[in-house]
């Protein structure tokens, strides 16, 4: 089994959910992490999708923008603390493998008037890095990678990608929906690895955008992700807890005993003082089964229906037909039907 890792740019995440939850749940084979770029949920609740956990980063000084990373539950994860960059939005995850530690960044950066510098986007790309990979809309524009155009900003990513010698993942298919008639190949959704990394990943981009103007693209690296033990706190209900006894458990298991000369030693008996505390508290859920035969069901969604499949079949077929004519009327009836297909 390989590790499957999903980047895209919804444009807007509550307007596409929907759909984003058909495809996580009815995919053949379901990315193990999904990266999301331009969510725009500000002071949303955190969207809830089963089967996975979710890190969100919202965009502080404007309303557009946003990142969101969802891991299947159980994988064995950190998440890393980064160094802002101005004008870059970015997070990360670093992911326990069969082979090692893989650090996963989510970048988003707005297109011009907003402008980058190169030390901006070396800061993306550490000297001391091995193992990364850095997917996301970085708005770079480059023949090359494929795209019909350079931009300045691809000029500046070309050098970053030389200097530090790494590799970028995509192999020539247009991201972007242009909406044109110039038949232009937009590549500006970027997975790009370090060069430990390139052997081992694979990319594409699939014939679905989830009704967004992005399409969805895929990173498959052959290597296994580690499942925790215990899948942290999903170990216990804690809605079921009794609190008035932990509380009071936690006063004869929790003391200064528990405290050594060594950090290290200390903070194993805290742990285990915790666990123990808890283990007479609080009801434990069901181990997770790793056995692909009994992996944690995935509630369907109730309203979905052979009338929104068969939309969203017809909206894919109407942007295909547009692709590839470039013809403005066949354009303007993809927006329709991609309009209507949020509200099937």
């Amino acid at each position: 089994m390989a590790l499957n890792i999903m980047h895209w740019n919804c444009n807007n995440l509550m307007s596409r959910l929907k759909e984003l939850k058909h495809f996580l749940h009815n995919s053949p084979s379901s990315p193990d992490v999904v990266a999301i770029e331009e969510t725009n949920l500000q002071d949303r609740k955190n969207p809830k999708i089963d089967g996975y956990v979710t890190i969100r980063q919202d965009n502080p000084k404007t309303k557009r923008g946003g990142l969101l990373i969802l891991l299947k539950i159980g994988i064995n994860h950190t998440r890393l603390q980064l160094d802002q960059i101005p004008d870059v939005e970015s997070q990360g995850v670093e992911i326990i493998t069969d082979q090692g530690k893989i650090k996963l960044i989510n970048v988003y950066i707005h297109p011009p008037p907003v402008v980058v510098s190169k030390a901006q986007l070396l800061k993306l790309f550490p000297e001391n890095d091995k193992r990364s990979i850095v997917v996301g809309d970085l708005n770079a524009h480059s023949q090359t990678w494929k795209d019909s155009s350079t931009s300045t900003r691809g000029r500046i990513l070309e050098e970053v990608v030389s200097d530090r010698e790494l590799v970028i993942l995509n192999t020539g298919s247009p991201t972007y929906i242009t909406n044109t008639t110039t038949h232009n190949n937009s590549v500006i959704d970027l997975a790009i690895s370090t060069r430990d990394m390139a052997l081992r990943c694979n990319h594409t981009v699939l014939n679905n955008c989830l009704g967004s103007d992005h399409l969805v693209s895929m990173v498959t690296v052959d290597e296994v992700a580690e499942l925790e033990e215990d899948v942290g706190m999903h170990r216990w209900k804690l809605e079921k807890a009794d609190w008035k006894a932990y509380k009071e458990q936690s006063r004869v298991t929790i003391n200064p005993t528990i405290i050594t000369d060594n950090l290290d030693d200390t903070m194993t008996n805290l742990i285990k003082a915790i666990n123990n505390t808890a283990a007479t508290t609080i009801p434990e859920r069901k181990p997770f089964k790793t056995n692909k035969s009994k992996r944690r069901k995935t509630k369907p969604l109730p309203f979905w229906n052979e009338n929104c499949t068969n939309t969203i079949y017809e909206r894919n077929k109407i942007r295909n037909r547009a692709n590839k004519s470039g013809n403005m009327d066949d354009w303007i009836a993809f927006k329709e039907k991609n309009a209507r297909s949020r509200g099937s």
